[in-house]
């Protein structure tokens, strides 16, 4: 007999977050209303194709848009070596002291998708190195500069690589365990983004050095950055039979567009066991404990688990929840 989707299972202990998602009917479906924006993205980016998921008979508008589906067309992305430098036209100069100025953070160095298209023979794009900190102030001026209303001209996103974002590319991993469960953790109170909220097991940027290693880049190579992450969040890996499936790109609406590379994962340890890798792992700070539910067995499991975690979730969680649903046939993306 299959599990209730609200059966979740606390492996850390937390305090719960303030409501972070709401849903409501839409024209284009249950839409997933982020609470702790000041912009309704759906109505800044009215006539942008919205990511939208069937599941259990109810279809889920995300505030994402799809870039690059799953599947098995050829990926190839040109790394350039020149420096992507955002915010053409916004004054990022206060927002970049108030960075370096603090002693707890580091400029490392991210990965800018400067580019994406079909072709007649796959995906052609282009990325190029970012400053971390020039892509963290662009992003944090969305609604204090107008930027976010000058890049969402006629309701849509920027192309892809134009506009004064950095575009820095996300990597967004949910893992199962061998005894079918899959792990969320609660992010922890300090992160500049949606902190104390319920999201994927592992998440983060890909990184020129470890995850950049060639000049051209395909689907392999974005999951060696998901694999990255999820080995410093939560301490497992390719020994432990880690297994990775390309879940697909999508941009973000909150973020302005942010592309994140989308993966689901799947160890051979059970639940306790990633709790205890995830206490020594390197960034293990970055959480504030983790949590389980159970793998759905049908599409109404699937929409049940998504309603039952809406209160304390992030629109990430959702959205790798509805995608891994996709891979699992439990649901469908509609178009």
């Amino acid at each position: 007999m299959s599990r209730s989707a609200s059966d979740a299972r606390a492996v850390g202990g937390a305090a719960v977050a303030a409501p972070a998602v709401r849903a409501r009917l839409g024209p284009r479906g249950t839409e997933l209303v982020e609470t702790s924006l000041a912009v309704d993205v759906f109505a800044t980016y009215a006539h942008e194709p919205l990511l939208r998921v069937r599941a259990g008979g109810r279809c889920w508008a995300l505030p994402h848009t799809l870039l690059l589906p799953a599947g098995v067309a050829p990926l190839r992305l040109t790394v350039g070596r020149r420096p992507h430098r955002p915010g053409a036209g916004v004054a990022l100069g206060p927002v970049l002291a108030r960075l370096r100025a603090d002693p707890r953070r580091f400029d490392g160095t991210l990965v800018a998708l400067r580019a994406l298209e079909r072709t007649a023979t796959g995906w052609e794009g282009r990325v190029r190195p970012v400053s971390y900190f020039a892509a963290r102030a662009s992003e944090s001026l969305l609604d204090t500069s107008g930027l976010r209303e000058r890049e969402a001209q006629g309701g849509r996103l920027p192309p892809v690589g134009t506009g004064a974002l950095a575009g820095d590319m996300g990597v967004v991993v949910l893992l199962q365990t061998a005894d079918d469960r899959l792990v969320i953790q609660r992010r922890g109170p300090t992160l500049d983004w949606r902190a104390g909220l319920l999201s994927v097991t592992a998440s983060g940027s890909l990184e020129p050095g470890p995850d950049l290693r060639d000049a051209v880049l395909d689907r392999a190579a974005l999951l060696r950055g998901a694999a990255r992450e999820l080995r410093e969040e939560v301490g497992v890996g390719h020994e432990d039979g880690l297994e990775m499936s390309f879940l697909g790109i999508c941009r973000e609406l909150a973020r302005g567009g942010k592309p994140e590379v989308y993966v689901a994962a799947r160890v051979g340890l059970d639940a306790a066991a990633v709790a205890a890798r995830q206490r020594g792992a390197r960034d293990a700070h970055e959480g504030a404990g983790l949590r389980t539910v159970p793998v759905p067995a049908s599409g109404a499991a699937l929409d049940d688990q998504l309603a039952a975690l809406l209160a304390e979730a992030d629109p990430a969680l959702l959205a790798a929840l509805l995608l891994d649903g996709c891979r699992r046939g439990l649901a469908r993306i509609e178009t």
